[in-house]
């Protein structure tokens, strides 16, 4: 099975929707899936998520499958805390050479939800990529359906930095120090059908932006630094 996990493309958070040019990246979208295409798709509830997920759901005639569990809410009112700035940020928004060298701040641990977030995230996550086929076992997978599937899942960035390293048993502090997601970025995950009935989820691509360089559209990640 091949997992697409693609963030939603560049969001007006005010409104929950997508501004012109996340418009334009959702439109670019379906030529990454159209040449092998896609077996399922699913997405966050949430509107801008919803919305890029449109486009290539429309190319491919599928349905859209709503996962509550994706919504970013839920991560934000987990895992954001009170910067001195005064506003919220996620806690993997701390300087990555802080996190790397201290781990999570005592005064940090204290203003999120970690224990309770992950607890629901590998609840779910467990739920979810049961109904694909395979069962976590120990930071494996269990292959209970062998499935040559491409399964799509539109979602978000802060979601995508707290699953992922559930999804493929690394370190969180590892992960959020290591890795992020531009508007509209792909993941690639392939859950290899072994004939030992075990799998253990490989990323082959991260954050790919290929598809909105082939449309012509400006590649800025996250509004900082061109690229």
């Amino acid at each position: 099975m091949l997992l697409y996990v693609i963030r939603h493309g560049h969001p007006d958070y005010a409104t929950d929707s997508l501004t012109p040019l996340g418009q334009a990246q959702a439109a670019a979208l379906p030529a990454r899936f159209l040449p092998h295409g896609l077996d399922r798709v699913f997405a966050s509830p949430l509107g801008r998520a919803q919305a890029t997920a449109r486009p290539t759901a429309t190319a491919l005639d599928l349905p859209i499958g709503t996962e509550d569990w994706c919504s970013e809410n839920l991560a934000w009112g987990e895992f954001a805390l009170a910067f001195p700035d005064g506003r919220r940020h996620w806690i993997f928004d701390l300087p990555a050479f802080r996190l790397r060298q201290e781990g999570i701040p005592p005064e940090c641990a204290a203003q999120i939800q970690y224990e309770e977030g992950y607890a629901r995230i590998r609840r779910e996550s467990d739920a979810f990529v049961e109904r694909l086929g395979y069962r976590r076992e120990d930071g494996l997978y269990r292959i209970l359906r062998p499935s040559e599937e491409k399964v799509a899942l539109f979602c978000h960035a802060g979601f995508s930095m707290v699953w992922f390293p559930y999804l493929l048993d690394v370190d969180p502090v590892w992960f959020w120090t290591s890795f992020d997601l531009t508007h509209a970025g792909i993941i690639v995950v392939r859950f290899e059908n072994h004939p030992e009935g075990l799998t253990a989820p490989r990323c082959l691509a991260w954050s790919d932006t290929g598809p909105l360089f082939h449309a012509g559209l400006e590649l800025k990640y996250n509004d900082e630094i061109e690229f």
